[in-house]
This record gives structure tokens, C-alpha cells and sequence, in this order.
């Protein structure tokens, strides 16, 4: 009986050797440091005579392997988030590691406002991050148009106040790079409490 011996595994070509380098890297959101995945990388020679891409993993990971030894420029592009540059010099037989930090794209909160009671203008409309404190406020006459501009993404609630009286508060949440429309309409306030009757003497 003539058994076949079985067929080896062949064995991934390494990652670095005597004559090539190796570049690592971790792509990462510079506000809360947490992995940032599908930014893709590009590292090009100077001429653009080498050309080499790939795209961050769900932990924002990234392998360049068996890299000609050189001066290289990285660019991370991510949609959303501005682009960021480095220069990386490859030597042979070592591993070079880099953290990109990316920022992400500032965006905009625009709407209308519309509030029945004429005689409640100017508003004021005031924009504030979930610690309470306040990002900006502005004061709007009674087309009711505002608009918010350069705001950096995520979460925060807009509160519309009459004389310092607060009428309405939204929450509200802001991608990176967005124009967020938001039009509101608080309700009219509510009357205040009439004085409790008097007691009548029995």
C-alpha cells in the first residue's frame, strides 16, 4: 500500500529580513485615544516611485512589511476627520512604529426658530456640552435664523431662553464634519400659579 505523505504548509514569506524593513502603526482618535478603523494609509517615496496602501483594522492597527530601506511620506486620510502627514525613514532589518493622531472635521448646528409670542424677542439660544457649560450663545431677533459654526463633534444641548427664562432644551448629537439642521419651536410658557384663595372664616 503507497500512502502520499501530506502536502506541507507553506510558510508565510516574514515580515522583515537583512534587507528590507518593517512599519507598524496605530491610528487613533486624538480626543479619546481609542483605535480608529478603515483610515487608509498611503506611503509613497518622495518621486512617488514606490507606492504602497492599506486600511486600519477595527483597532485602528496598520502593517507595511518588507519595505526597501528609505525616506518615505505617509498621508491618513479618514472621511470625517482631517488628513494628517508624517515622514518615516525605513532602515533594513528594523521595525519602525509610528501613532497618527487624527482630529476630527468641526462641524455646524444651524436652524430656524419660531415662537408665537412676539413680545418674548430677542431669544437667546445657548449652546452647551453635557457638563453644563456653555460652547456659545447667541441672541436672536424674530426671523429666528441661528447658526453655530466650528463645532467640534458630539454631544450637546441647545436651551432657548426668554429674558433668562428657559422655554425649551434639546439634546443633540454632532458627526464629524456635519451640518446639523435643527429648527425649533418651544411652546409658550406655561402661566404662572394663581395666588391660593384665601380661607373663608367659618
Amino acid at each position: 500500500v503507497t500512502c502520499n505523505a501530506p502536502t506541507p504548509t507553506p510558510t508565510p514569506p516574514p515580515l522583515l529580513s537583512q534587507e528590507t524593513g518593517l512599519l507598524r502603526g496605530r491610528v487613533l482618535d486624538e480626543k479619546t485615544s481609542l483605535g480608529l478603523e478603515k483610515a487608509d494609509i498611503t506611503l509613497s517615496t518622495p518621486t512617488l516611485k514606490l507606492v504602497f496602501s492599506a486600511t486600519s483594522n477595527s483597532d485602528g492597527n496598520f502593517t507595511f512589511a518588507n519595505l526597501p530601506p528609505g525616506e518615505y511620506n505617509l498621508l491618513v486620510q479618514r472621511e470625517g476627520w482631517l488628513e494628517k502627514y508624517r515622514f518615516v525613514s525605513i532602515q533594513a532589518a528594523l521595525e519602525t512604529y509610528l501613532e497618527i493622531q487624527l482630529v476630527a472635521k468641526p462641524g455646524q448646528i444651524q436652524g430656524q426658530l419660531t415662537y408665537s409670542v412676539a413680545d418674548a424677542f430677542p431669544l437667546q439660544i445657548q449652546l452647551k456640552d453635557l457638563q453644563g457649560l456653555l460652547v456659545e450663545s447667541l441672541t436672536l431677533e424674530e426671523e429666528g435664523k441661528y447658526h453655530f459654526k466650528n463645532v467640534v463633534p458630539g454631544d450637546y444641548k441647545l436651551i432657548v431662553l426668554s429674558q433668562g427664562t428657559p422655554l425649551m432644551t434639546k439634546s443633540i448629537t454632532l458627526q464629524s464634519g456635519a451640518i446639523l439642521q435643527q429648527d425649533l419651536n418651544p411652546s409658550v410658557p406655561d402661566n404662572p400659579p394663581s395666588a391660593s384663595p384665601t380661607p373663608q372664616p367659618t
